[in-house]
């Protein structure tokens, strides 16, 4: 499971998307997705399969 924290930070450090129910800017923005991706992989990297699979469910 991914942890809040996580999702959090990860949130806030790309300076996109910062409602935190704003689905569709998650879902449909590249930048934001690719920003996630690098910051996950770098700050919490053994929660990357799970942040994945939650974008999957969730988009």
């Amino acid at each position: 499971m991914v942890t809040a924290d996580c999702l959090e930070t990860c949130i806030s450090k790309t300076g996109l998307c910062t409602a935190p129910a704003d689905i569709k800017c998650y879902c449909s923005n590249p930048d934001f997705q690719a920003k996630m991706v690098n910051c996950i992989k770098s700050d919490c990297p053994d929660q990357y399969n799970n942040a994945l699979g939650l974008q999957n469910s969730v988009c």
